[in-house]
């Protein structure tokens, strides 16, 4: 049980944050020789963060994988509201430090080796086969995680949107999470993703969702106001773009709306 001072993490922590697998698989089967294990994959650093959120923020499939089979809970918050499916969504991979570990290695005892991350290329699992694995595991506990919001009002929808993660927001969709959502400033998916400035993302959302284009935030400003504060160009230009598209659309579907009273009219008389 001995925890670092700064972080108040357990050794468990930090193979999960460092992508130290061997040190993991290790560290579980000592824990669940002892009886300990439900507890110690339970446990918060002083940040809320439970070994399987530190394994998928680092982007630690392997890791991940090993605490989902081993029954680390998915249920959970960290300080900042996050549950696992925003921490999923921001994840990526982080710089690995042996160094800045030393004082829990001295805890417990083992030669710095043991933390040493294995390569990132040699998972066999990423983002949308670990999220299929926490959804397949949520229909038992921790239901409703798409459309969880964390203090900010944010979804794993809005987060994913930041961090332009195309097939996450798909697979999200797929699974439940909505587009038409506003946090607590009022901005959608759509907002964020244009403020992020990425090109590829705004488009997907305006292809899945036209209704983006017209919401307001608690500003009162709409994603094209945005990027037109932004000054990005190619942003605003795929927002023009499908915003003309749509106002065709309605002018054309009016148009048949009058057709069909004129006819009715006519076949009244």
């Amino acid at each position: 049980n001995s925890r670092d001072s700064h972080y108040h993490r357990l050794p468990l922590h930090v193979a999960s944050l460092n992508g130290s697998l061997q040190c993991a698989k290790m560290l579980m089967e000592s824990c669940k020789q002892k009886n300990k294990l439900s507890e110690h994959l339970k446990m918060k650093d002083k940040n809320g963060c439970t070994p399987l959120f530190l394994s998928t923020l680092s982007a630690n499939w392997d890791i991940v994988h090993e605490i989902l089979k081993n029954g680390g809970a998915i249920d959970d918050s960290d300080e900042k509201g996050n549950c696992i499916l925003h921490i999923l969504a921001a994840s990526r991979p982080q710089e690995k430090s042996v160094k800045q570990n030393q004082e829990v290695m001295n805890l417990m005892n083992h030669p710095p080796s043991l933390f040493s991350p294995a390569p990132s290329s040699s998972s066999i699992f990423g983002e949308v086969e670990i999220m299929d694995m926490i959804l397949q595991k949520s229909q038992g506990e921790g239901e409703g995680l798409t459309l969880r919001k964390n203090n900010n009002g944010d979804t794993p929808m809005h987060v994913a949107a930041m961090e332009a993660k195309i097939p996450l927001l798909r697979e999200l969709q797929a699974r439940g999470g909505e587009l038409v959502v506003q946090n607590n400033e009022g901005n959608t998916p759509l907002h964020l993703a244009t403020l992020e400035g990425d090109i590829d993302c705004v488009k997907y959302l305006l292809d899945v969702c036209t209704d983006l284009l017209f919401i307001k935030n608690a500003k009162a400003q709409t994603a094209e106001d945005l990027a037109k504060q932004k000054s990005y160009q190619g942003v605003l230009d795929i927002l023009l773009e499908k915003k003309k598209e749509t106002e065709k659309i309605d002018i054309e579907k009016k148009g048949e709306e009058v057709k069909e009273e004129t006819r009715e009219e006519k076949d009244e008389e």
